[in-house]
Order: structure tokens, then C-alpha cells, then sequence
């Protein structure tokens, strides 16, 4: 089940045409808060494009990752007494449709077949995030990190030679650890290991996967 969802939720399939002119179309750059956690909830956000990270703040300031937003999905719906449940910060260059959200919600109740699709977009959150904390819990940063470079070549990955896959998409290593619930040390020591293995190959700024299968872990 881990190889079918990935953290970083993508649904590009999901036609939202018949409503974006009723938004405000937005272009945000890398590293901008768009909300933050018990914040008025005023507006939900589209993504067109590009990717968002929703996270908790610890009171000791640690960030805890939940999931990775990018294109067809929503932001901004997840509230409790019409605040923000948590914060979101773009991960690389961003278009939103902004809605506002009683417009949003009258725009879906008056068409079913949108409110499915939505419905779809909301459960494919809500698995994806149930499973991401099964893996924290359950299993060992090493598997992890194989399962976060397994989808980030499957979604991120351009074809090379055989097998091989470059991962186009430029992330951090304090990203990736964030994301996966440990720490950057430790992301940055599997890495390494991984490399030296042949597992993946460092190429500059990119990571190349010789084998998407192989990076798989043993379960």
C-alpha cells in the first residue's frame, strides 16, 4: 500500500476548468507562507501548479511535516471552528486559484459531479496522511527514505538509459527529513549509504535512480 500513495499528493487528472474563472488566479514564489495554523480560514486554494507544504509547529518550534500538496488538489479546507488546522508554505514556485470559501462551497453544492471529485480529493489527503504516520510509527527511517526517492522517481523522474530515472524536482535534505519524520543527519547518512550501494547515483544537484523497483525496500 506505501507504493500506491505517495506524500507528495498529486491529482493532475481532475478538471476544475468549469469553475477557475470564478477565483483569482495567483502566482507565489518558493518559501511563502500562504496560511498558518488558527488563522481565520477565509479562502481555499487550487493548485494549478507546483507544490505546497502543510505542516504543524511544535511548541518548541520543530516542524512536523503532513503531506505535500501539488497539482489538482486543494488547500485551506482542513479547519476546526473555521480556523486553519495547520500551516502551508509553497515548496517551489506556485499557481493557486484563490476561492473564496462559502463562493467555493456553493460552487460544488450546485454540481455533483464536482462534488465528487472533491470528495475524491479529500480521501486520497486523508489515506495518504494515515498512511505517512503508519510509516513514522511502524518502520525505520532506512525504509523511509527508499519509499520517499521511490516516489519521488515515479513522479519526478525523467527516463534516462535502461532503467534510469533522473529526479528533475531539486529538494533539501532537511526537506526530505521533515517530510519522513527524522532528521537531516540521518536522511543525509542513508543517502550515502544508498549512493555507495548503487541505489543512487549523485549527479550535480539531481539524484539518478538506476532502478526504481530495486530502491524499493525489502519487506
Amino acid at each position: 500500500m506505501f507504493k500506491e500513495l505517495s506524500p507528495w499528493c498529486q491529482l493532475p487528472n481532475n478538471d476544475w476548468t468549469s469553475i477557475i474563472h470564478q477565483g483569482t488566479t495567483k502566482m507565489i514564489e518558493s518559501g511563502e507562507v500562504i496560511y498558518t495554523l488558527n488563522e481565520k480560514a477565509a479562502f481555499i486554494y487550487l493548485i494549478k501548479g507546483g507544490r505546497v507544504r502543510l505542516f504543524h509547529t511544535s511548541h518548541e518550534g520543530k516542524e512536523k511535516a503532513l503531506i505535500i500538496m501539488c497539482d489538482g488538489t486543494f488547500i485551506g479546507d482542513s479547519t476546526l471552528n473555521d480556523y486553519h488546522f495547520e500551516s502551508a508554505i509553497t515548496a517551489s514556485p506556485t499557481v493557486v486559484v484563490e476561492f473564496e470559501r462559502k463562493q467555493f462551497l456553493l460552487l460544488l453544492r450546485n454540481n455533483p459531479i464536482l462534488m465528487a471529485q472533491y470528495a475524491n480529493t479529500l480521501d486520497r489527503k486523508a489515506q495518504t496522511i494515515a498512511l505517512s504516520n503508519l510509516l513514522v510509527a511502524c518502520y525505520d527511517s532506512e525504509t523511509r527514505v527508499r519509499y520517499a526517492l521511490f516516489h519521488l522517481a515515479n513522479q519526478f523522474g525523467i527516463p534516462l538509459d535502461s532503467d534510469y530515472k533522473r529526479i528533475y524536482m531539486q529538494f533539501t535534505q532537511q526537506e526530505l527529513a521533515d517530510l519522513i519524520g527524522t532528521s537531516r543527519v540521518t536522511v543525509a547518512n542513508l543517502v550515502n549509504d544508498l549512493i555507495q550501494q548503487g541505489y543512487i547515483i549523485k549527479d550535480g544537484r539531481y539524484y539518478i535512480i538506476p532502478s526504481v523497483n530495486n530502491i524499493l525496500p525489502n519487506e
